[in-house]
C-alpha cells in the first residue's frame, strides 16, 4: 500500500474523528483554510462598513436632533411625541451598535439592532412612498439629502441589509455551533 493512498484515523479531543491522506494531509484542509481566511476577511468587512455608516449617521444625527426630529416627522407615521423620543433615542442606539462592530465586540446582538433598525428604516420607507409623501430620510442629516429621494434610500437600506445578514449568519450564539 502506498502511504499517500492510505486513509488514517487519529482521534481528537472530544472524540471527533479527523480522517487524513498519508503525511501530506488532505487537500480538504488547505480549501477550509483559504475559506476560513475568506470568511474572515468577508465578517470584517461587514462590521467595518455597517459600524462606519451608523457611527457617522448616529453623530451626524445626535449633533441636530431638531432636524432629525423634523426628518423623521416627514413620514407621518408617529404622533410628535414619539417624533422627539425617536429623534432622541435613535441616534445613540446607532452611534452604539455602530462602536460595537467597529470594536468587534458582541458583534451578533449589534448586528441584530442594526438589521431591526433597518428593517424599520425600510417599513418607514415603504410606506411614505406608497402613499405618496415627500420624505427626508435624514440618514446623514444635511449631507444626506442629496442622496434621499425614496426609492434612492430604499434602495441603500436594502443593500445594507446583506452585510447586516451575513453577519447575523457568521456569529453562532452559544451553545448552538454544530460543529
Amino acid at each position: 500500500m502506498k502511504k499517500a493512498e492510505t486513509l488514517k484515523s487519529e482521534k481528537l479531543k472530544g472524540g471527533a474523528e479527523k480522517e487524513k491522506l498519508g503525511p501530506c494531509g488532505d487537500a480538504r484542509e488547505y480549501g477550509e483554510a483559504a475559506a476560513g481566511a475568506s470568511r474572515f476577511w468577508t465578517v470584517l468587512a461587514c462590521r467595518w462598513l455597517l459600524g462606519a455608516v451608523f457611527v457617522y449617521s448616529g453623530v451626524v444625527k445626535w449633533q441636530n436632533p431638531t432636524a432629525f426630529a423634523d426628518s423623521v416627522a416627514t413620514f407621518q407615521m408617529l404622533p410628535p411625541v414619539a417624533v422627539s423620543l425617536i429623534a432622541i433615542c435613535l441616534p445613540s442606539l446607532e452611534l452604539v451598535a455602530g462602536l460595537l462592530l467597529l470594536g468587534g465586540f458582541r458583534v451578533r446582538p449589534a448586528a441584530l439592532t442594526v438589521l431591526a433598525m433597518l428593517c424599520g428604516f425600510i417599513l418607514a420607507i415603504v410606506q411614505g412612498l406608497a402613499r405618496g409623501l415627500e420624505m427626508n430620510c435624514g440618514c446623514f442629516g444635511e449631507t444626506g439629502s442629496v442622496l434621499s429621494s425614496g426609492w434612492m434610500v430604499l434602495v441603500r437600506d436594502v443593500l445594507l441589509l446583506v452585510p447586516a445578514c451575513v453577519l447575523m449568519g457568521a456569529f453562532q450564539w452559544k451553545g448552538r455551533r454544530g460543529n
